[in-house]
């Protein structure tokens, strides 16, 4: 009997091979990182997905601690991934990306980066291996107590290590 299993929802982004390597898309309720070396593109694949799904129908919060918004606004639009589903905001804080969430009812939010994110409440410096960990447990359980879709960048180092203090 398989009535006790459950079915994870997904939300593809329409690009079959990258969808197909997510499993059917981004699970809903779910925590993904993208994680890759400084330069490498993460914040311009991320602007794509987060237009892909806005092109749905579908609400998405992009939100950066590494660049302000207008920047951002003016490479999606160089990039043709503008759409009014789709919400740029900014800001160095923890708790100016948490409180953006609820007002935005976003399907998906996007944190570029969570290496770079400040948590006012956490003693541990920026980028730090330990507020990267106890942010992105916060962001676990932000996705597994909403239908959001959570994404969030993680900058790696040259061998593939998750970059940071280790404190």
């Amino acid at each position: 009997d398989d009535s006790d299993k459950t079915t994870a929802i997904h939300l593809p982004t329409g690009w079959l091979t990258f969808d197909s390597a997510l499993g059917g898309g981004f699970a809903l309720r779910a925590f993904t990182t993208l994680c890759g070396n400084p330069g490498i593109g993460k914040s311009t694949l991320s602007l794509q997905i987060g237009s892909a799904i806005a092109r749905q129908g579908k609400s998405v919060l992009y939100f950066s601690t590494e660049e302000d918004s207008d920047r951002i606004k003016a490479r999606a639009k160089r990039l043709r991934a503008t759409h009014p589903n789709l919400i740029i905001k900014s800001g160095k804080s923890w708790r100016d990306f948490v409180s953006s969430i609820p007002y935005q009812k976003s399907d998906m939010v996007i944190l570029d980066s969570l290496s770079r994110v400040f948590d006012e409440d956490d003693k541990a410096s920026v980028g730090s291996i330990g507020q990267i960990r106890r942010c992105g447990l916060q962001l676990t359980g932000l996705a597994k107590m909403s239908d959001w879709v959570i994404m969030a960048i993680v900058h790696t180092t040259k061998s593939g290590e998750m970059a940071g203090h280790k404190g």
